[in-house]
């Protein structure tokens, strides 16, 4: 019987992500080799604590002279072994021999694929039971390889899209001309995608400056009119009112314009004076949240068109996310990393929650739990509740700024409320809320930063955009999960039935003393998969625009497309 270094290296790999040491896993995993093909097969197999297991079981072989007398007879309590002394008399009954066998454990690997499908490999007792690699990769169950997304349909490099809440086929994006396009897509044909009908919703200077422009006629500043009314301004947002019926866009001068799904302009609200960051409506559809990038937050009334409420917040408070808690209560970033609540209508905030100790980030509210959720550049998440101003919850983790937080409504055993994360640490975590514990994760390919995430209506996919562009699909759906957390019970229970067993009274004193890394009560249960990937050709980018930014990510309402705005080349629409 052998043991192959790449199969050392994966019960290393296996025991680091037992011990809870992910970057040092990861890291093994990229500067090695690759271990998803032997993991595939042996993940099953492999009972957690193995390489413990092994080491403890190797050491008795090979010092059961030291162990046991010439009668047999186990000796005293003060002569018994380590792992050190162990190692030194190993090495006086098999001195090392210098030779070219490390050249030749590189073929381990392949040689392994054209062992006897019946041969196991394996340390004796080790309760591993190895099989044959290439006899599993022929099973469909065993194909978990990541698929690569082409475009479908391309449009103009955009700041923002959103696809229609109710109606799948109907996307907007905001141009760089002044301009918001509703398109009609026609998707009957699977996995191909055309454009039915295009409407351009014309956003033109505003009142504001077209008065400035006419009170300045003298002919010194003809030329500098001339070229401010040439200028063209970016579309920066756009929100779908929740029933799907009305749109509006914002500008990087300040306009925001009410439009009714055909295209008809409703009204024009001009109060800001700054590009508009961030839009939310109410349930209900009466009131609209919306804040610029000097601080300003204005609640409109949509019936009327007339802002209701003013929060002008501290110039260092950057309002990059909202929510409406209830349909006329809201939360917004706060003067020193506070969120403030307020109530529609009334100018002084009805709370204050504290605690961040840098910028907040984002910001989701769950109506299933009645929780808010925090993110922030402080590197945590808070969870608050409504009857109280302090977190009932602080989520560590996770070592850069939060990009991205999603509530999830599926239930993983006894676990009843759990939170997604994503952050420029380039890892995707899902937690559990009540014990602040990470029960999934993954990481980004290369550990890119991730800076934004956006989960699909129906919580079963979770796509991430990175620094270069690339966007990631991760499968977050409650089956996925589900099975993950049955087949950890299953190595648990293989685990604990191994421990039972009978063995002799030294070895269980051996094994027992160092039985205590805490997995079974380790609530991690696996890593977040990727089903598929879209990197975008960057080839023709000078290098100084090749930082491709992703500035949007959106989800149609049936889960099947996904819409991607980039800052330099043309914006894509994609088959799942």
């Amino acid at each position: 019987m052998t043991i192959t270094s790449d199969e050392v290296n994966y019960l290393i790999w296996r025991y680091l992500q037992e011990q809870g040491l992910e970057l040092s896993a990861f890291s093994l995993n990229k500067e090695y080799s690759d271990f998803s093909k032997l993991d595939k097969v042996f993940k099953d197999k492999v009972p957690l604590g193995c390489l413990v297991n092994l080491v403890q079981k190797g050491i008795l072989y090979c010092q059961e002279d030291s162990l046991i007398d010439d009668e047999g007879k186990i000796l005293s309590e003060e002569n018994k072994f380590n792992l050190f002394t162990a190692l030194e008399n190993d090495k006086l009954i098999n001195p090392p021999v210098v030779s070219n066998e490390i050249e030749n454990n590189a073929n381990d690997f392949v040689l392994l694929r054209d062992k006897d499908k019946n041969d196991k490999i394996g340390g004796q007792n080790s309760g591993v039971g190895f099989e044959d690699i290439e006899k599993k990769e022929d099973s469909p169950e065993s194909n978990d390889f990541t698929t690569i997304l082409n475009k479908t349909l391309t449009f103009p490099s955009s700041e923002t899209n959103k696809f229609n809440p109710k109606h799948s086929s109907v996307i907007s994006w905001g141009q760089k001309d002044s301009k918001a396009v509703i398109s009609v897509l026609d998707d009957s044909v699977a996995n191909s995608l055309k454009t039915l009908s295009t409407l351009k919703l014309e956003h033109p200077l505003n009142t504001t400056t077209s008065n400035f422009l006419k009170n300045n006629n003298n002919t010194s500043n003809t030329t500098t009119n001339n070229n401010f009314q040439n200028t063209e301004q970016d579309i920066t947002n756009l929100a779908w009112s929740s029933n799907g019926g009305l749109l509006v866009s914002g500008s990087e001068n300040g306009e925001l314009r009410l439009w009714s799904a055909d295209g008809k302009l409703r009204n024009v609200m001009i109060l800001h004076h700054q590009p508009i960051i961030n839009m939310r409506w109410n349930e209900s559809g009466q009131y609209l949240l919306t804040s610029d990038s000097s601080s300003k937050t204005i609640i409109w009334d949509i019936n009327t068109g007339l802002a209701t409420q003013h929060i002008d917040s501290d110039q260092d408070t950057l309002i990059l996310d909202s929510c409406f808690i209830e349909n006329n209560k809201f939360v917004i970033p706060g003067n020193k990393f506070s969120i403030m609540i307020y109530q529609v209508g009334e100018d002084l905030p009805i709370g204050t929650l504290q605690g961040h100790q840098n910028s907040i980030s984002c910001l989701q509210y769950s109506n299933s739990f009645k929780l808010l959720a925090s993110g922030s550049d402080d590197n945590t998440i808070r969870i608050w509740r409504g009857n109280s101003y302090n977190a009932s919850q602080v989520l560590y983790g996770h070592s850069q700024p939060i990009t991205s937080i999603q509530w999830l409504n599926g239930l993983i055993s006894d676990t009843k409320i759990m939170l997604l994360s994503s952050s420029l640490d380039g890892s995707i975590r899902i937690w559990n809320v009540y014990t602040g514990n990470i029960l999934f994760h993954a990481i980004n390919d290369g550990g890119a930063p991730i800076f934004t995430g956006e989960l699909s209506p129906d919580e079963n996919y979770y796509a991430t955009g990175d620094l270069d562009g690339t966007v990631t699909i991760w499968d977050v759906s409650e089956k996925s999960l589900q099975k993950m957390y049955q087949k950890k019970s299953e190595r648990i229970q293989r685990h604990n039935q191994q421990k039972s067993s009978k063995i002799d009274n030294n070895s269980n004193h051996l094994i027992g003393s160092n039985n205590s890394n805490g997995t079974e009560n380790d609530e991690f249960i696996g890593n977040i998969k990727s089903i598929s990937q879209y990197q975008p050709d960057l080839s023709h980018l000078t290098d100084q625009k090749k930082k491709n930014f992703i500035n949007c990510i959106s989800w149609s309402n049936d889960c099947k497309k996904i819409a991607i705005s980039y800052s330099e080349i043309d914006s894509v629409i994609l088959c799942i």
